[in-house]
């Protein structure tokens, strides 16, 4: 996991992200960034590792603090999970030196608030979960609440509270190399186990018959019609896409 920076050799702006593992051709994926490969060439940029990490939050706290420091003139956000944020909507609109008053009319912002209430009364009078998708992503980004129509008992939030814990906790378990690798040991000497009994072993081969007699790579409707066009083997078996044994088994099966 790596902070690293871009530099543009024609006029010296940067571009700071991160990577879980360091792909050497990977400049990154800022629009603006993107625009200035496509205007200089990819040849006018050189990638710097700046700093190593060992975990995603780190990885995301230092990618905040780089930006900062750095204040890079390829970023519109100020890093860590990414996606549009204050800080971006701030740089925009210092860009423009232009506040919301005066890109939309009085009577624009008006409309918009009207927009807005009548989506949150929406959401209150309606189960959230019964509104189509636009319309909850509507609500949600107006302010509504995701969960905005469904009542949970004490009992079950303290249920989401235990799964959510125990899901980072197997999240970090599962990070561990030594970790993978003995689930992995298990696994393997269980299979082995598992394959040394008979029952087992016959149990697997009555699933694979069943399997390929509900679904037949060969269906009896269509070795019929080309045995009928007066194809040879060769011709029959190309179109099947079978091998030759496949073809002579399938019609035995449907006596043929």
């Amino acid at each position: 996991m790596i902070i690293y920076k871009t530099v543009n050799l024609v006029n010296g702006k940067i571009y700071i992200g991160q990577q879980s593992t360091n792909r050497k051709d990977y400049l990154g994926s800022g629009k603006i960034l993107q625009r200035a490969i496509k205007k200089y060439g990819k040849e006018n940029f050189k990638k710097e590792i700046i700093e190593k990490c060992s975990t995603k939050k780190e990885l995301n706290e230092r990618e905040i603090y780089w930006i900062k420091e750095l204040n890079p003139e390829y970023n519109l956000h100020e890093g860590g999970i990414g996606g549009y944020n204050k800080f971006a909507v701030e740089a925009n609109k210092k860009k423009k030196n232009k506040t919301w008053e005066k890109i939309y009319s009085p009577e624009g912002l008006k409309k918009m608030e009207k927009v807005k209430k009548n989506l949150i009364e929406m959401g209150k009078k309606y189960q959230f979960q019964e509104l189509s998708k636009n319309r909850r992503k509507e609500i949600a980004t107006m302010g509504g609440k995701a969960t905005l129509g469904t009542k949970r008992s004490a009992e079950s939030r303290k249920r989401i509270s235990i799964a959510l814990k125990n899901s980072e906790k197997h999240k970090k378990a599962m990070q561990s190399e030594e970790v993978r690798n003995k689930i992995a040991k298990s696994v393997s000497k269980v299979s082995k186990e598992l394959w040394k009994s008979d029952d087992y072993r016959e149990k697997q081969r009555l699933a694979h018959k069943r399997y390929y007699e509900e679904t037949p790579k060969v269906k009896k409707e269509d070795l019929i019609r080309l045995l009928e066009s007066n194809k040879s083997v060769t011709e029959i078996i190309y179109e099947l896409g079978v091998s030759i044994p496949t073809y002579y088994k399938y019609k035995k099966r449907y006596g043929v």
